[in-house]
């Protein structure tokens, strides 16, 4: 039928644009590292922490085998099995009442950007509903019993093994199974056996091998930082009203139809009328909707996209109360206003949580520019001491122990001892791994405001040891720059331009990197300073970029002690190479105006600048011009 290939283009479309366009979310990391290192011979719990039961590695890894582990492999991977959930839903309605419940449960969803987004980034959720829709699917397709029961119930299994928040579905969903069964003995027996049998096999030897890092993981790490029952009261009830705003409609309309189906039924059982066909199986995905939703409401993290979850599932419902409440003439005007509406709640809670920038630009830039720094960088045996995993992934460098479940891995109240029996990192591990000397630090805005309790001696411990070389913008999922220092570096850094300019007292300049941009009225210039100390400086320097007009006034400009003040030239070592940042800002330049760009360093004591050497001997000029001149016209 057309209208579905055209539903099922639209939707391929909505998730391929988010591939590029969803935010990167912290989950992405540690989901995509512990499917390589389950790979790599590593176990899960064991050996690094993993929240979440043990499915999804071992199956995003799988793939990574074939295509190589990344973000974007990822994504793709993730979007083909919400694809295929979302197709199982829509099979589903068409077995209960049609072709045209399918259509329904398509547009629903191609009407839903909030679910979307969260199906669109690999996390649990695309796969643990694909496994969920299966067992829906199976529980109303496979005519025999005995099969029908047994492959949903391991579907349903697997659903849990993916996500441990399922197991609020998965009772709800094998009571009916049990309910619906003409031989209820036997149907308890293929329940039990094929639930035994799928979680003896998936979460069985995790069990055996560490059953206490297992549940501290799974369960513990959700409850273990309860806080005031005032403010988790609270915050439940803020989650349950925004997800009440975020899916009114089809709240409305699912719970709603159900209560008016279920009064109704108390009149149809007293005049003899059959009961709503399939309507066990209505109430039951209701029911599983519920018990998610109160199973969401535990971890402090929560929100109410946790519960998109729900959203395909709850669409089979809407479907068949849509087809049969309405009738046919009002049935499309009935579709077009609940999709309205749904469209309208979605789009705003996708633009209250950010789920996408605006403007719209591809989140995988800033990643790409911050792997492309590190691997020119470091060699591939390199460490990278880091928050963000799906950077070391994207880098293809490996990150210290501890870190593996990005800033999930910080616990800075446990003692050593806990974080070392958990795989996780306190504060005085922190400290040990910056003062032991990493290959690279990489940390976001984010993740330096999460650092507490021995803050100031852990910023000490970063700005003594590593030099801020370079910063990458919009980064994280809150749009905060990226920070990557490195520790004091013998060896050249790649340019741009080079030039060799000696100053006095030790400095030499030996290139640097320029980038253009506009912003409205604004002209940006990004420029990297690349130094040598030929011997240390006896005087902490301050660096001076500035913009000039083409009748050499000061236009704009930037003072400060380079690698934004983490390494004062005191600190310079003989030989040592820097790479010092700076952003000037241009107000509303001339567009055919040709502009000049200086550099050079001078005394804050006294503001003397430092003169340039000729032939070793100290020259009358005190500043380097940077060629070739800049012309705003010429920014992208």
């Amino acid at each position: 039928m057309w209208s579905a290939a055209a539903l099922l283009l639209l939707l391929t479309a909505q998730l391929t644009a988010l591939i590029f366009l969803r935010r990167i979310n912290l989950d992405e990391g540690w989901y995509l590292w512990a499917a390589k290192l389950v790979y790599e011979g590593r176990l899960l719990y064991a050996d690094f922490a993993y929240t979440q039961t043990p499915l999804l590695p071992y199956i995003y890894g799988a793939v990574q085998q074939i295509f190589g582990a990344g973000l974007l492999q990822g994504r793709i991977v993730t979007v083909i099995l919400a694809l295929a959930a979302w197709l199982l839903c829509a099979a589903t309605a068409q077995r209960l009442r049609g072709p045209w419940a399918g259509l329904f449960v398509l547009a629903l969803l191609a009407a839903s950007p909030f679910v979307a987004g969260l199906f669109s980034y690999t996390a649990t959720y695309a796969l643990t509903c694909l496994f969920l829709a299966a067992a829906v699917f199976a529980s109303v397709h496979i005519p025999r019993e005995d099969v029908r029961i047994i492959v949903a119930t391991i579907f349903a299994a697997l659903a849990v093994s993916v996500r441990l928040s399922v197991v609020a579905a998965f009772v709800p969903f094998v009571l009916y199974l049990l309910l619906s069964s003409r031989r209820r003995g036997h149907a308890l027996l293929w329940i039990g056996g094929a639930s035994l049998l799928t979680f003896g096999v998936v979460i069985g030897p995790f069990l055996l091998v560490d059953a206490d890092a297992f549940l501290y993981d799974i369960l513990r790490f959700h409850t273990d930082r309860i806080l005031r029952i005032d403010w988790r009261f609270g915050h439940a009830v803020r989650m349950a009203w925004r997800t009440l705003v975020d899916f009114s409609p089809i709240l409305v309309v699912v719970y709603g139809g159900l209560a008016w189906i279920l009064f109704r039924a108390r009149h149809r059982a007293k005049t003899g009328d059959a009961p709503t066909p399939a309507l066990g199986l209505m109430i039951t995905l209701a029911v599983m909707a519920l018990g998610l939703f109160a199973a969401h409401l535990i971890p402090r993290t929560s929100d109410s996209y946790y519960n998109t979850l729900q959203m395909p599932l709850l669409g089979i419902v809407f479907a068949v109360l849509l087809i049969d409440f309405t009738a046919r003439h009002w049935r499309w005007v009935a579709l077009l206003t609940l999709l309205s509406l749904n469209l309208w709640t979605q789009s705003a809670a996708v633009l209250r949580d950010g789920f996408v920038p605006i403007p719209l630009r591809n989140q995988f830039a800033a990643v790409d520019e911050a792997a492309s720094i590190l691997r020119q960088l470091l060699p591939a045996d390199a460490q990278i001491l880091t928050f963000n995993t799906h950077l070391a992934l994207a880098a293809d460098r490996d990150i210290p122990p501890g870190y593996e479940m990005s800033i999930f891995s910080y616990r800075p109240t446990w003692t050593t001892a806990q974080a070392e029996r958990y795989s996780v990192i306190n504060n005085e591990k922190l400290l040990a791994d910056l003062a032991q000397g990493a290959d690279a630090v990489a940390m976001s805005a984010f993740d330096l405001e999460m650092l507490y309790g021995e803050r100031d001696r852990l910023l000490a411990a970063l700005h003594n040891n590593y030099n801020w070389i370079a910063t990458v913008r919009d980064f994280d999922p809150h749009g905060n720059p990226l920070r990557i220092y490195l520790p004091p570096r013998f060896e050249p850094f790649p340019m741009q331009h080079t030039l060799q300019a000696d100053l006095e007292d030790g400095l030499t300049l030996l290139g640097y990197d320029l980038r253009q941009e506009r912003q409205g009225e604004a002209w940006i210039i990004h420029l990297a300073l690349y130094w040598q100390a030929r011997q240390q400086p006896s005087v902490d320097y301050t660096i001076f970029a500035q913009v000039l007009d083409g009748g050499g006034n000061f236009v704009s400009g930037w003072d400060n002690q380079p690698c934004h003040t983490t390494c004062p030239t005191t600190r310079w070592q003989a030989g040592e190479y820097l790479r010092d940042e700076y952003t000037i800002t241009v107000d509303a330049p001339q567009p055919d105006a040709a502009y000049l760009l200086q550099v050079g360093a001078y005394n804050p004591a006294d503001g003397q600048r430092l003169r340039l050497l000729e032939d070793g001997q100290p020259s009358t000029e005190d500043r380097i011009i940077l060629t070739p001149a800049l012309v705003p016209r010429d920014a992208p």
